[in-house]
């Protein structure tokens, strides 16, 4: 058996001197396949943004800053150490552009608490599938893991 190459070309092994045949796939390779699928399902979960009474909420990370700033002045609100500024009690704006009301100290912390809790459930549940795919020892094992069961809704 021969190994042949030629660029622009196909890459094998020439049996018998005519028969060109595949190399085999490394075990890792599909493997990391595995893991960029996760990793894609992640990506456009959170890309989706975190539900929040019917609409969507931005996860990127400016407004996961925005909302753990937001969340930070409802706690100082609560306490009384700080006024609830007009501006947060209009509503939260949305990805679709609307305004999720939050007249008190305490919706807003609720609404952070929900994106925060949902975007940590995202980025743990794909840590989990990541270790499963990396944990396989064989295509079998790699194959049973469902990287698309068990994400947060």
């Amino acid at each position: 058996m021969t190994y042949w190459a030629q660029e622009g070309a196909q890459i094998g092994w020439l049996v018998s001197g005519s028969e060109l045949v595949a190399p085999p796939i490394p075990f890792s390779f599909h493997q990391a396949r595995r893991v960029r699928d996760a990793d894609a399902l992640r990506d456009a979960l959170l890309a989706a943004g975190a539900p929040a009474d019917g609409e969507r909420i931005k996860v990127d990370d400016g407004a996961r800053a925005d909302i753990t700033a937001m969340g930070t002045t409802a706690l100082g609100a609560a306490a009384g150490t700080i006024p609830w500024p007009a501006s947060y009690a209009l509503g939260w704006i949305t990805m679709s552009n609307t305004r999720i009301a939050l007249p008190t100290p305490a919706a807003g912390l609720a609404l952070a608490a929900a994106v925060g809790a949902w975007y940590a459930g995202i980025v743990q549940h794909a840590r989990d599938i990541k270790d499963a795919l990396l944990a396989a020892e064989d295509e079998a094992a790699l194959d049973a893991v469902d990287i698309e069961a068990g994400w947060p809704d």
